[in-house]
Formats: structure tokens, C-alpha cells, sequence
């Protein structure tokens, strides 16, 4: 009895210096993947080294794809654009994409702030149905500092119990299909807003399913979240 007892201690030390060295790896692993991250392409105006401040319009990828074509033209306005390739999969949790994406974020402002004058009453984050979802999650978030939301094809489920004053003080613009099979929580989403007294537009395409909006119509939402 006693040497059977003392190989099952054995082997629940074993278990547990398994477990721990194994904890250890995953950990290590998961911040690799966090500070890690795949360099965003840019896109600059023209009259980039003059006086006027510029707005930053973050642009996030589709579920495994690459973002939503947004320029100069489409902006509207002179902006530096930040077209993040990551993240493509809500991996290993959406709260950790969440994270991950606010670091990557937080890290380009920091850049672009010493190098360049930046607007910050216009930093504007966007995305098409995993980039909508990233977009519309950063902006409820409001612990990186988004002023303006365009949220396109996304369910939008992230909520709050309470929005604080700068999250009610964003402005959202919403484009969706109205045969995109999303629409009912992206309607809901618009409702949660504007119960808490948001700054919410709204653009429901007729035909459109779970595509990206066609150039004119985030145009139109452009103009109008800019003014």
C-alpha cells in the first residue's frame, strides 16, 4: 500500500511539473503572438509635411481576409490611413484580439504623434464584418482614443452596461445590407447606441448581402462622419 501510494504522489507531482511547464510555454507563446504583429501599410495625402493637423483612419481586415479598400477619395478628406492585416481570426478569445488590437493601435498613434501633426478630435477606426466587429468593440471600449466609428457588415455584440461620456461623445456610422444575415444584431447594436444617447447614422442597402458596400456608399458615410 505504501509503495503504491508513494508512485501515485509520484506521478501527481509529475502531472502537476507537466502542467506548469506547460502553462509556462503557452503563456510565453500567447505574449509572443500579442507583441507580435504583421506591419500595416499606409496610405498619405499629398500635402503630408504642411501645417494642417490630419485625421488617422484605421482601417481592420475581414475574417481571414485583407481590409476594406479605403483611400484618400473615399475619406474625403486629407488623412493618413492605417490599413491593419491583423487580426484576420479572433484568436485565441475575441477579448485577446481586442487587447491585441488595441496595442497594435496604440503603438502607430504613438509613432505617427512624434512624427507627424496629427487631428486628434478625428481618429477614426472602420472595417467590414470582423473589422466592423474589432471597430465597433475598440470604439464601446474607448481605452484608445477613437472618435469616430464606420462599422460595415457586423454583428456588433460587444456591449457595456454603461457607456462612459467620451464612448457617448463618439461618433458611429453604420452601413449594412439588408440581406446581409447579420442584420438583426447590427440593428440591435444601433438601438443599444441610441439609448444611450450616441451620435448614430445609419445606411441599410437594399439587395446587399455580406459584402462590402460599393465605393459611393461609404463615400456617403464618410462625408457625413466627418463633418
Amino acid at each position: 500500500m505504501s509503495m503504491h501510494c508513494s508512485k501515485s504522489g509520484e506521478m501527481v507531482k509529475n502531472n502537476a511539473y507537466i502542467a506548469i511547464i506547460v502553462g509556462i510555454f503557452s503563456a510565453i507563446s500567447l505574449y509572443k503572438w500579442y507583441i507580435s504583429y504583421t506591419s500595416p501599410t499606409y496610405d498619405f495625402p499629398v500635402n503630408l509635411n504642411g501645417n494642417k493637423e490630419l485625421p488617422v483612419v484605421i482601417v481592420f481586415p475581414a475574417m481571414g481576409g485583407e481590409p476594406a479598400t479605403i483611400s484618400q477619395d473615399i475619406v474625403g478628406v486629407d488623412a493618413i490611413i492605417i490599413r491593419f492585416h491583423e487580426p484576420r481570426y479572433t484568436f485565441p478569445t475575441f477579448s485577446a484580439t481586442l487587447h491585441r488590437a488595441e496595442h497594435q493601435v496604440e503603438s502607430e498613434l504613438s509613432m505617427l504623434h512624434s512624427r507627424y501633426r496629427i487631428d486628434t478630435s478625428k481618429i477614426v477606426c472602420c472595417g467590414f464584418s470582423l473589422g466592423g466587429d474589432v471597430a465597433f468593440a475598440l470604439a464601446i471600449r474607448r481605452r484608445i482614443p477613437i472618435t469616430h466609428a464606420l462599422i460595415m457588415g457586423s454583428r456588433c455584440t460587444y456591449r457595456l452596461q454603461e457607456l462612459t461620456p467620451k464612448v457617448i461623445s463618439t461618433k458611429f456610422a453604420f452601413i449594412v445590407g439588408a440581406n446581409d444575415e447579420r442584420i438583426t444584431q447590427h440593428n440591435l447594436a444601433v438601438d443599444y447606441l441610441t439609448l444611450q444617447n450616441c451620435d448614430v447614422s445609419r445606411k441599410v442597402i437594399p439587395g446587399l448581402s455580406h459584402t462590402v458596400p460599393k465605393i459611393a456608399d461609404i463615400q456617403k458615410a464618410f462625408v457625413s462622419l466627418m463633418k
